[in-house]
């Protein structure tokens, strides 16, 4: 929907012809940065449907196995965490 194309909330991902990730984004993709909040992003959806290549959200899916999720909670916090 539109507001799922618009909404920062959601992740869209771009992929190649093989259907791998290239990138992600938190904005509409493709985005018109210097258009503002404008009506762009209709044309962008539109063109995108167009092209047959509809925006795809990404699902973040974590797997761990059980001897790593008894580790890390002794781990000592990395430079970015502190």
């Amino acid at each position: 929907s539109a507001e799922e194309y618009r909404n920062p909330n959601i992740v869209k991902v771009v992929c190649d012809a093989n259907g791998f990730a290239l990138y992600f984004s938190r904005s509409p993709i493709p985005m018109a940065r210097d258009q503002g909040d404008g009506a762009w992003w209709q044309d962008a959806a539109r063109d995108t449907l167009l092209l047959q290549a509809a925006p795809m959200r990404h699902i973040g899916i974590y797997g761990y196995r059980a001897g790593f999720l008894r580790l890390f909670p002794r781990l000592a916090p990395a430079p970015l965490e502190r």
